[in-house]
């Protein structure tokens, strides 16, 4: 980084992840929070604000991401958590933006979800990375994603 990159304080950033979206060896930065969510790219060690252009939500709240590669393209996506909208998928298209795919994939039914916490793996051991997500109420629920990469699905027993 720069020594002369800043985050606007006023913007209420609540956490970040690093995610090489582009594929190209260099980490550009997403920045979440309650009032406004940034997408910096990454140009070889300078970033550069492409917020507006990434397709991503900019004013809305969130209180998790999870960077994973949920169709097994090789471009990484973005998993979001927000209170009070719930849960979200933006999938990377790979020309630099990214489209919401949260109604493509089954997740509309969790758009109400409040969570607190998210964690990804392939629980299942069937090649595509499923989600746990911690509920702001201190429930959970694991989204298994189906073998296709095309919908997640709360399963009928996990334990």
């Amino acid at each position: 980084m720069t020594a002369d990159f800043r985050l606007d304080s006023s913007r209420k950033g609540l956490g970040a992840v690093f995610i090489d979206y582009e594929n190209r060896g260099f980490d550009s930065l997403f920045v979440w929070g309650t009032n406004e969510n940034q997408m910096y790219r990454n140009r070889a060690g300078r970033f550069e604000d492409v917020s507006e252009a990434s397709g991503l939500p900019v004013g809305r709240p969130l209180s998790g991401t999870l960077v994973l590669d949920y169709d097994n393209d090789g471009q990484l996506d973005l998993f979001l958590g927000g209170r009070p909208s719930g849960l979200a998928l933006y999938r990377n298209d790979g020309d630099d933006t990214f489209s919401d795919v949260t109604n493509e994939v089954g997740l509309s039914a969790h758009r109400g979800t409040r969570s607190r916490g998210m964690a990804a793996a392939d629980f299942d051991e069937d090649g595509f990375v499923d989600v746990l997500v911690i509920a702001s109420d201190g429930g959970g629920f694991l989204l298994a994603n189906d073998t296709a990469g095309t919908s997640f699905e709360v399963p009928a027993s996990v334990f």
